[in-house]
C-alpha cells in the first residue's frame, strides 16, 4: 500500500496536475493513495471478523468509508474549503474505520522488512503488472495522446473509429 502512495506522489500527481493545469488535482491524488494506505490498514481487521462470523461488524466498517467520506466532505466544503475538503475527507475516509477497525479486533499494523518476501511478491506481481502495462499501452494511452495533443473533437472520432473497427471485427468472425 506504501507503494501506492509513493506512485500517487511522484508520478501520477504531477502529471495529472500538469495535464489539467490545476494544483488541486496533485492533493486529490495524493489523498486517494494516502487514504487507500489506510485502507490498507483495515483489511486485517475485516478478515478476522469475516473469520468470526461478525459480518454486522464488517458491514458498519464497510460503510463508514462511505458515511465519513461524505461527512467530511460536506462539511469541510460548506465551510469553505472547496476542492481541498475533498483533499481532507479522501485521507479521512482511509483512517477512520482504519482506526475503528483496530479498536474492534485489537489489532496493530506491524512494520518489518523482508528481502526474501520482497523477491517473493516482486516475482509474482512482475508478469501481471507487465501485462497490465501493456493492456494501458493499447486501450488507454492512445485516447490519452490523441485527447491531449488533438483536441476532444478528434478524440470522439478516434474512438468512434476504434469502436467501428471493433464491431467489424465481431461482425467478420
Amino acid at each position: 500500500a506504501l507503494s501506492v502512495v509513493f506512485v500517487c506522489l511522484f508520478v501520477i500527481a504531477p502529471i495529472l496536475t500538469k495535464i489539467y493545469g490545476r494544483q488541486e488535482i496533485f492533493f486529490l491524488v495524493v489523498s486517494a493513495g494516502v487514504s487507500a494506505y489506510f485502507y490498507s490498514w483495515l483489511k486485517i481487521p475485516l478478515a478476522i471478523l469475516e473469520r468470526e462470523f461478525k459480518y454486522s461488524r464488517v458491514g458498519l466498517l464497510e460503510a463508514a468509508d462511505i458515511i465519513v467520506f461524505n461527512v467530511v466532505a460536506v462539511v469541510c466544503i460548506v465551510s469553505g474549503f472547496g476542492l481541498y475538503g475533498l483533499v481532507i475527507a479522501n485521507i479521512f475516509r482511509g483512517f477512520v474505520p482504519a482506526v475503528c477497525g483496530m479498536f474492534i479486533t485489537h489489532s496493530r499494523p506491524q512494520f518489518r522488512w523482508n528481502n526474501t518476501e520482497l523477491r517473493s511478491l516482486f516475482s509474482e506481481v512482475l508478469p501481471i503488472f507487465g501485462a497490465n502495462l501493456s493492456v494501458w499501452l493499447i486501450i488507454l494511452a492512445p485516447p490519452l495522446v490523441v485527447g491531449t495533443m488533438a483536441g476532444v473533437k478528434a478524440l470522439g472520432l478516434a474512438q468512434m473509429g476504434y469502436n467501428i473497427l471493433g464491431y467489424t471485427m465481431v461482425i467478420a468472425t
